[in-house]
């Protein structure tokens, strides 16, 4: 028989594998900062938020526009209204022989005229009055506003670039209140106008019919 073989088996060296870049995606790295550093960078970076909170003043911008235009209108209105106010004088003005053979011998319903026919002539100045009023220019605001002409002119660059955007909601609703005001005083003196032109065509009818 063969004697035992003296050859002994070399000791297994299979043991856990080295961690390496290829085995576990580590970093050569000693200290692994570099590991660390490439995970921070797979983080999505916080969101900063640039929505502005200051007030808007949409509202108030359209409150001016539309107020605006309603003072245009109301300027229109007072344009013709003193165009048909232009032409009743005139026709008072025609009037002037009829009126003064009427004054020579007048008789009961031509005194009536002659009232009626005075009575126009007043109301001819009446709504030229009015009409001045609802046209004269409004050149006061009350309190400072950015948004209106007259505070802006009398600013100096320093206070309007000083403003807050808190004060803009505050401003811009200050010149919409100021020219709702306009609006209201000049519809008033045109409503009074028109009523007082109304007196003054009336009274030329009346004429015109007794002393023909």
């Amino acid at each position: 028989m063969d004697p035992p073989s003296r050859e002994t088996s070399a000791p297994s060296r299979s043991g856990p594998p080295e961690a390496g870049p290829a085995a576990g995606g580590g970093d050569p790295s000693p200290d692994g900062r570099h590991s660390r550093r490439d995970a921070g960078r797979g983080e999505p970076a916080p969101e900063v938020s640039t929505q502005d909170s200051s007030p808007s003043t949409e509202d108030a911008r359209f409150a001016i526009n539309h107020f605006a235009t309603w003072i245009g209108n109301a300027d229109t209105k007072a344009g013709l209204l003193a165009a048909a106010t232009t032409v009743l004088a005139g026709a008072l003005v025609g009037q002037r022989s009829a009126v003064v053979a009427t004054l020579a011998r007048p008789t009961g319903w031509q005194v009536v005229a002659l009232v009626a026919l005075a009575l126009s002539a007043v109301g001819v100045v009446v709504t030229t009055l009015f009409l001045i009023r609802a046209v004269a220019p409004h050149v006061r605001q009350d309190g400072f506003s950015r948004y209106s002409w007259p505070t802006v002119a009398d600013a100096d660059l320093t206070a309007l670039l000083a403003g807050q955007r808190e004060d803009d909601r505050r401003e811009a609703w200050l010149s919409a209140l100021t020219l709702a005001r306009i609006v209201r005083r000049k519809y008033a003196n045109l409503r009074c106008a028109f009523a007082t032109w109304l007196v003054g065509v009336a009274g030329l009818t009346v004429w015109l019919v007794v002393v023909p």
